[in-house]
C-alpha cells in the first residue's frame, strides 16, 4: 500500500517586492513632475541652469524686439534732424527775403532819388539856354554909355583967358570898382560952344554885340540798365526759391546783382520773368549769360525791369 504525500501549506508572493518599490517610485515622481509642470511651471524657474537664461541666442524674439526697438531709435533721430534741418532752412530762406526787401528798398530809394537829381540837373542846364537871350538883349540897355558932365558956363572967362584942353590922368590912386561907370574928366575953361572932350587914350564905345541865339534843348534819355533773365515761373515765391538756389550756386557771377520780376503772362495763366542786374553793358551782360549757360542755367540778356523781388 502505497503512502499518499502530505499537502503542503501554498505560500503567497510578498505585495511589496523592491521592485514593486522601485517602479511605485518611479511613478510618483513622474506623476509629481506632470503636476507641477501643468499646475505651477513658474517653479520650475529655479530649476533652470544660469548658463540657458544668459544666453542670447536661447530667446530670439526678444532679440527680434530689440532689434525693432534700436530701428525705431535711430529713425526717431533721422526724422528730429530732418526737423532741425527743415526749420534751419526755413529760417535762412526767411531771412534771405528779409535781406533782399530792404536792400530792393534802398535800391528803390536811390534810383528814384537819382532820378530827382537828373530831373533838377536837366532842368538847371536847360534855364540858362533859355534866358541867354534876354540877358544878351537886356545887356546895351543896362549898361548907357558915358555922358558928359553938365558944361560949366565959363562965357566971360573964355573971353580974357584962351582955352585949356586937359587931358585925363595917366594914373590914378585908386582903382575904380567892378561894374562902376567910368568917370569922364572936367573941361575947365572950355568954350561955351564945345560939345565934348577928344583924347587919345580914350577909344569909341565898341558896337555891342548881337543877341546869341541858341536852338532848342536837346535832351538825351538816360540809357536803360541791362539785365539777364534768369529764370521763370508761375509765382513770385517760385522765383524767390529759384533766386536763392541760383545766388547760393552760382554766387561768383550774381553776387553783385540785384534781383526783379516782370509779368509775362495774363490773368488766367500767371506766369513771372526773374531778371538780375543792372549790368553795365550788353557785352558784360553777354559774358555773365555765357558762364551760366556752361554751367546749365538758361540766361538771355535784356532791359533790366520790373518789381523788387
Amino acid at each position: 500500500m502505497t503512502t499518499s504525500p502530505t499537502p503542503h501549506p501554498i505560500r503567497k508572493a510578498p505585495l511589496f517586492t523592491p521592485y514593486v518599490l522601485l517602479w511605485t517610485t518611479v511613478g510618483a515622481l513622474s506623476l509629481g513632475t506632470l503636476m507641477v509642470v501643468g499646475l505651477a511651471p513658474e517653479w520650475l524657474d529655479d530649476l533652470r541652469p544660469a548658463s540657458i537664461m544668459t544666453d542670447p541666442q536661447s530667446n530670439q524674439g526678444q532679440r527680434a524686439a530689440a532689434r525693432i526697438a534700436a530701428d525705431l531709435n535711430a529713425l526717431k533721430g533721422s526724422v528730429a534732424q530732418i526737423q532741425l534741418d527743415l526749420s534751419k532752412v526755413k529760417t535762412d530762406v526767411a531771412a534771405q527775403s528779409e535781406q533782399q526787401r530792404t536792400v530792393s528798398a534802398q535800391v528803390a530809394a536811390l534810383q528814384t532819388r537819382a532820378g530827382t537829381d537828373q530831373a533838377v540837373a536837366k532842368t538847371d542846364a536847360a534855364q540858362p539856354i533859355a534866358t541867354a537871350p534876354v540877358e544878351q538883349a537886356a545887356a546895351p540897355a543896362a549898361t548907357p554909355a558915358p555922358e558928359a558932365n553938365a558944361a560949366i558956363d565959363t562965357s566971360a572967362i573964355a573971353k580974357t583967358a584962351p582955352a585949356i584942353q586937359v587931358s585925363a590922368p595917366a594914373a590914378s590912386p585908386a582903382a575904380p570898382k567892378a561894374g562902376a561907370p567910368a568917370r569922364t574928366p572936367k573941361v575947365i575953361n572950355a568954350e561955351a560952344t564945345a560939345l565934348g572932350l577928344e583924347t587919345g587914350s580914350v577909344s569909341a564905345p565898341a558896337a555891342t554885340a548881337d543877341a546869341i541865339s541858341f536852338g532848342p534843348a536837346v535832351v538825351k534819355p538816360a540809357p536803360q540798365p541791362v539785365g539777364v533773365k534768369i529764370s521763370s515761373g508761375a509765382s513770385v515765391d517760385s522765383l524767390r526759391l529759384s533766386w536763392s538756389l541760383l545766388a547760393e550756386q552760382h554766387g561768383d557771377a550774381l553776387k553783385s546783382l540785384e534781383a526783379r520780376y516782370t509779368a509775362a503772362g495774363d490773368a488766367a495763366n500767371p506766369s513771372y520773368d526773374l531778371v538780375a542786374g543792372p549790368i553795365k553793358s550788353k557785352a558784360q551782360a553777354a559774358k555773365v549769360c555765357k558762364a551760366l549757360t556752361a554751367k546749365g542755367v538758361a540766361c538771355t540778356v535784356g532791359a533790366f525791369a520790373g518789381d523788387a523781388l
